[in-house]
């Protein structure tokens, strides 16, 4: 089926653009999904890759050339703290538009001289809140002695993690397995969790190979919304 389409495809941008026009392959499907709805573009991402996960591989890497072209239009465009809420809520969707799923997209950043990490996460659709990383002293230690490494790392949160995200979210369910994983920048990390509403599965190496080109966009991200924040504190 997807042959037949990309073929009805070809033959239609070859009438406009021409017959000497390169618009076959990969890049036509690659563009279909981009135009497709996040949902969509999961579900046929996936059935793809049960039949060729060569194509799939490539396909993301197409998408996500995309996804990073929306992004770093809409950096831009910022002009208060708040307006990071929309790019976390855009990053989520576009994630989703790949075959990644998240439940939370956030980013945490850390403080060394205080010894301290705050998780700025969307409250809402249009304001950004900044929670302290919960679970302790203990779990704040090991983030920031993780992040130095400045690698990326995953893992189950515990309890005590899940119990502080369920105060801040009561519709969250804490006896669920949720992943975690932090991919780390300058100041903080790009932070996912999956496993509070859907599936707990760890994440794919493809899948981290996928979040890691989008931590240029956090940072830029981040460094806006700290000269907002800084500038609203003068």
């Amino acid at each position: 089926v997807l042959k037949e389409i990309e073929e009805s495809l070809e033959a239609s941008l070859r009438d406009m653009l021409g017959s000497n026009q390169d618009v076959g392959g990969p890049r036509v499907v690659a563009d279909m999904l981009n135009l497709s709805g996040s949902t969509l573009s999961r579900r046929v991402l996936e059935d793809i890759d049960q039949q060729d996960s060569r194509l799939a591989s490539t396909l993301r890497t197409l998408t996500v050339g995309e996804a990073l072209e929306r992004l770093r239009g809409v950096i831009p465009a910022m002009r208060q703290p708040d307006d990071l809420c929309a790019i976390l809520i855009q990053m989520g969707e576009e994630l989703r538009r790949m075959g990644i799923d998240s439940d939370r997209v956030q980013i945490c950043t850390v403080d060394e001289s205080a010894q301290a990490v705050l998780v700025l996460h969307p409250e809402g659709s249009d304001r950004i809140a900044a929670s302290e990383l919960p679970g302790g002293e203990g779990v704040v230690a090991d983030f920031i002695v993780q992040w130095r490494r400045g690698e990326v790392w995953q893992r189950e949160l515990s309890a005590a993690e899940k119990a502080g995200w369920q105060a801040l979210d009561p519709e969250l369910d804490s006896g669920r397995v949720v992943r975690g994983i932090e991919l780390p920048f300058g100041e903080g990390t790009l932070a996912l969790q999956r496993g509070w509403h859907g599936a707990d599965q760890a994440f794919s190496s493809i899948e981290v190979d996928r979040l890691g080109d989008l931590v240029e966009v956090v940072a830029l991200a981040h460094a806006r919304y700290r000269d907002f924040q800084e500038a609203a504190e003068a």
